[in-house]
């Protein structure tokens, strides 16, 4: 009886271990609080999955950190920059093909993305991203 408590409490302290402290691809929420479709007359904005009701539409405002999905919902290639690839590049979307995008502003004051499609000119649009809050 003594040796099956022994092991027993063995087991119990090996599973035990330190938990990661780090977050793993798994523990972040990659669920969009703003979806972006390209269409053919032009960006359209509306709200993801992901609640936030801090997001505005009109115009599209929303704070530092928020995820966002591009969609190509066109018949054609189509290519997203920020502030003309300064801030972000989607690369060529294919119709149909969607690609995530974080927004972040380490500003204290909210920043003005200019979106524009650099082959296409009826694409075009702005967000504003928000400062980070601050605790």
């Amino acid at each position: 009886m003594l040796v099956l408590c022994a092991g027993a409490s063995v087991a119990a302290s090996a599973c035990g271990g330190s938990a990661s402290t780090e977050p793993t691809l798994t523990s972040v929420n990659f669920s969009p609080k703003v979806l972006i479709e390209i269409r053919p007359g032009g960006l359209h904005f509306a709200k993801g999955p992901r609640e936030d009701r801090d997001l505005l539409l009109e115009p599209p405002t929303f704070g530092s950190g928020t995820v966002s999905e591009i969609t190509n919902a066109t018949t054609t290639v189509q290519r997203l920059q920020g502030d003309g690839g300064k801030v972000f590049d989607t690369g060529l979307l294919q119709p149909g093909d969607r690609t995530t995008v974080v927004f972040t502003n380490t500003t204290a004051a909210p920043i003005t993305i200019a979106m524009t499609d650099p082959r296409d000119p009826n694409i075009t649009g702005s967000i504003v991203v928000r400062p980070q809050a601050t605790a």
